[in-house]
């Protein structure tokens, strides 16, 4: 019963979210979509919460870590960072190939 109710709050919540993005014709920041992201995300962790799937502090250790990595794009940027295995998107190992990782052949 707890995962159906689960199921509709994230149902309710991302239906809610994506007329609030597509409300606005390109007037808002990026900064404004990922704030009204974080909102909804932090709406599910409050139904966890409520639901008993998480205690309150670990609903309150998600939300801060989430408002802290806001804060960090924010300063930083919200494009595109370090990915998997510390990688910038230049392929396996990230390196940019035979030459840049090891020299010229």
């Amino acid at each position: 019963m707890k995962k159906i109710t689960i199921l509709i709050a994230l149902l309710l919540v991302l239906l809610t979210a994506v007329p609030v993005f597509a409300a606005d014709e390109g007037g808002s920041s990026l900064s404004d979509l990922y704030d009204q992201l974080l909102q909804a995300k932090k709406q599910v962790i409050d139904s966890y919460v409520e639901n008993g799937i998480i205690t309150q502090e670990q609903g309150d250790a998600m939300k801060e870590r989430m408002d802290l990595n806001f804060q960090a794009r924010s300063v930083n940027g919200f494009g595109y960072g370090r990915g998997f295995m510390g990688g910038y998107g230049r392929g396996f190992g990230g390196c940019g190939g035979p030459a840049s990782c090891w020299g010229s052949f």
